[in-house]
């Protein structure tokens, strides 16, 4: 890279935005990549939407596989047009959260009460990041991660 542009060398730039989901990802990436498609070298561009499509308090709000093919075709079309001829986008799938419980509802938070406990207590005050897998109920983590299977598949789909 230093070779072909010494004033670019190590190119990195992290576009991500906690919470962001692929309802809001359009406005994201217009904001974080800005490229000239005539004069800048071809890059990778990594996509990856983590989790935050299925992190809603109201499991029946959390983005249909309809919704998010249409986002990120919206969002892959803007990048068609902006990023230059070469490039590549790595589009990576939604998490299984459900590793999370997994592996911590045995263990103290260091707050000293059990996970399960502090995932409990933040549904109680609204404040989970997300509740779907950050609770007790095994029926809504399950649900949570199906969903995001689903929406990782339309990926798979589309490319």
């Amino acid at each position: 890279m230093l070779g072909r542009n010494r004033c670019m060398f190590r190119d990195y730039h992290n576009g991500g935005i906690n919470g962001a989901d692929s309802n809001g990802e359009l406005a994201n990436v217009k904001e974080a990549i800005r490229r000239n498609p005539e004069t800048d070298y071809p890059l990778l561009l990594v996509l990856e939407l983590v989790g935050n499509d299925v992190c809603h308090r109201d499991l029946n709000k959390l983005t249909t596989p309809e919704k998010f093919r249409s986002n990120i075709l919206e969002i892959l079309a803007y990048l068609d047009t902006t990023l230059p001829a070469g490039s590549h986008v790595l589009t990576i799938g939604l998490a299984d959260g459900r590793v999370l419980y997994d592996t911590l509802h045995d263990k103290l938070h260091p707050m000293g009460v059990p996970y399960p406990d502090v995932y409990e207590y933040l549904i109680c005050l609204d404040a989970s990041p997300c509740p779907g897998w950050l609770t007790t109920n095994a029926t809504a983590r399950n649900f949570t991660s199906d969903r995001a299977a689903n929406l990782s598949k339309v990926y798979q789909d589309l490319l």
